[in-house]
């Protein structure tokens, strides 16, 4: 998908492409008139689009885009919260995390800020200590084994770190090779017809 919305031209053709392809998901699901992929929220089932019909949706809904980002200020936070995520999980500077820099890594999260009580769940020391997160942060963004298995070791180690946060997560200390993935963006691909 991230292929296909590029070659249509950037609006940010200095940022990482998945940066903006998440932009442009968001901006579907909650802003975009009618919100056409709001009700992929839900569904399981993507609409049925062959390329064709795909690439002509994308051609019909990035400009819209475009204009809309072009327009309005502080829509370039996403590389702000990548530069965070990157410093703070540093493999100079994870082992060092602090409570408050947890904070500031989950506060970067998408799914994590629509659900303010997760967030609190999952920075509640009775639920998970900061040395356990460090942990469970340092294996998922520079351990060893295959990405499956880093994220399902986050994900069983930390409670209330949804599938979501941990994809998140990934996306943002590697926005060049990895999607941001969460519900909203899931919809919006589903809104493209793609299976997810």
């Amino acid at each position: 998908f991230a292929t296909a919305y590029g070659a249509g031209g950037r609006v940010w053709e200095d940022a990482p492409l998945f940066l903006e392809t998440d932009a442009f998901l968001n901006y579907l699901f909650h802003d975009a008139e009618g919100t056409p992929s709001f009700k992929f929220y839900s569904k399981q089932e993507p609409r049925k689009l062959n390329k064709a019909e795909r690439l002509a949706e994308i051609e019909k809904w990035a400009p819209i885009f475009h204009q809309s980002v072009t327009n309005t200020r502080g829509q370039r936070w996403r590389e702000q919260h990548a530069g965070t995520v990157q410093q703070l999980l540093s493999k100079d500077h994870v082992d060092d995390l602090t409570t408050s820099e947890a904070k500031q890594v989950a506060d970067c999260l998408n799914c994590m800020n629509s659900l303010q009580l997760n967030k609190h769940k999952f920075l509640n020391p009775m639920n998970n200590t900061i040395e356990t997160i460090r942990a469970a942060w340092k294996q998922l963004v520079h351990g060893h084994g295959s990405e499956e298995q880093r994220m399902h070791a986050c994900h069983k180690a930390l409670r209330f770190f949804g599938t979501s946060s941990v994809q998140e997560l990934l996306g943002w200390y590697y926005p060049e090779r990895y999607p941001i993935r969460n519900s909203n963006s899931d919809a919006g691909l589903r809104f493209f017809g793609y299976r997810v």
